[in-house]
């Protein structure tokens, strides 16, 4: 199985390969750290601003130039997360195993229910815990709380 990670914006392919890519490699996973366009190690055209657009089109493109018939993984985070998101959307259907992303949505998401997860071990009731942790709804609580935690 090949895995490309993705990193975000500021950051780059190698900082990627030292959190994510070695220990994935060490497992036996094919790991290819992209860096995004005007990041890294890469070139781009004095004069020229690539887009994010441009970012999913890169992928793109390097998902079809090594196409081997193994299973790809896109891993993300950050912008890079949300970059899985439209990379997997737009590929050929069948080219891509699974996605990983963790946006900045996500993680505050995780954070919040987190507060609620606090209230709740201080022994404080549901309605006070989702208070606490700044959801209007209980639904809203419960869904966060399922997608990360898995149904109560």
């Amino acid at each position: 199985m090949r895995v490309l990670l993705h990193h975000g914006v500021g950051t780059n392919g190698r900082q990627m390969s030292l959190i994510l890519g070695a220990p994935l490699a060490r497992a036996g996973y094919d790991v290819v750290a992209v860096d995004n366009l005007g990041y890294g190690l890469t070139d781009v055209a004095e004069g020229t601003t690539p887009t994010y657009d441009d970012w999913v089109q890169l992928v793109l493109d390097l998902l079809a130039e090594e196409d081997d018939g193994r299973p790809v993984v896109l891993y993300g985070l950050s912008a890079g997360g949300m970059l899985t998101y439209h990379v997997a959307a737009a590929a050929p259907k069948g080219s891509i195993a699974g996605i990983v992303g963790m946006t900045f949505l996500d993680l505050a998401r995780q954070m919040r229910v987190r507060e609620g997860v606090v209230a709740l071990t201080r022994g404080e009731p549901v309605i006070q815990a989702q208070l606490d942790a700044g959801f209007d709804s209980a639904s809203g609580f419960r869904d966060a709380f399922a997608r990360l935690f898995g149904h109560p």
